[in-house]
């Protein structure tokens, strides 16, 4: 969603002028407080931004030397990222926890935060697809888990890189 990108440009034509910041560039802030306020403006970005995203997977995984691959998705089976997946790990947590965590990452409010996790399906929904599932509500070691699973599956673990 890059300046001058096919992709922005839709966002614009759908959105309006109002979702770029002055220099051109996607006000991510703007459009987030349109799609994660109405279902219906987030199917619409979905709608725009998930053949790009799509694209840009299969390139990626095509031109990697990698044994295995990583895709970091909320919404594999929607956007069709799911069929390229062997093996599907869900990373769930409790709501407030997640609430808490993307009001620091993104530095937005509270409201704007529930916002989002209310505009996301539930965990049962990414569970059911899931190979492995990881529960990140406290502090658990992610590294340790993820060889754990990496172990299972075959591939390298983090200490033996």
């Amino acid at each position: 969603m890059e300046k001058g990108k096919p992709a922005l440009r839709e966002i614009v034509e759908e959105f309006g002028e109002g979702v770029l910041q002055p220099d051109g560039t996607l006000d991510r802030k703007k459009l987030a407080s349109i799609v994660f306020t109405d279902r219906e403006e987030l199917k619409k970005l979905n709608r725009i931004t998930h053949k790009y995203i799509t694209a840009i997977v299969k390139e990626e995984l095509a031109a990697s030397k990698a044994d295995i691959s990583v895709i970091d998705a909320a919404v594999l089976k929607e956007s069709g990222i799911l069929d390229m997946c062997d093996y599907v790990i869900a990373v769930i947590a409790e709501k407030d926890i997640r609430i808490k965590r993307i009001m620091e990452r993104d530095g937005i409010t509270e409201e704007a935060a529930k916002n989002r996790i209310n505009s996301q399906e539930p965990d049962a929904k990414y569970v059911q697809y899931a190979d492995f599932v990881i529960d990140n509500s406290g502090d658990v070691a992610l590294d340790a888990l993820l060889d754990d699973i990496l172990s299972e599956i075959g591939g390298t673990t983090q200490s033996e890189r």
